[in-house]
């Protein structure tokens, strides 16, 4: 996980069932997210779910109750060229 050494977490989409899954190598619980449970238009509010407390509570099992209104991520401009 970004912040702690040695940690990792691995992400998967899966695109069947229309989740992200998390698995961290510093812990043993599993925990996902179904997309159906989220407002993906445009102009909805930016969300985020902290990972490490997750861990902290040994979360396991479906996480999208657990994720809070944060702000957008900024994004350092890319040269080109």
């Amino acid at each position: 996980m970004a912040g702690e050494p040695g940690g990792e977490v691995v992400e998967v989409a899966l695109e069947e069932t229309h989740a992200g899954c998390y698995e961290s190598t510093l812990s043993p619980g599993v925990f996902w997210a179904h997309l159906s449970n989220f407002d993906l238009d445009e102009g909805a509010p930016t969300l985020r779910l902290d990972v490490a407390e997750q861990q902290k509570k040994g979360r396991s099992g479906e996480a999208s109750a657990d994720f809070v209104a944060a702000a957008p991520f900024t994004f350092l401009p890319v040269a080109v060229g």
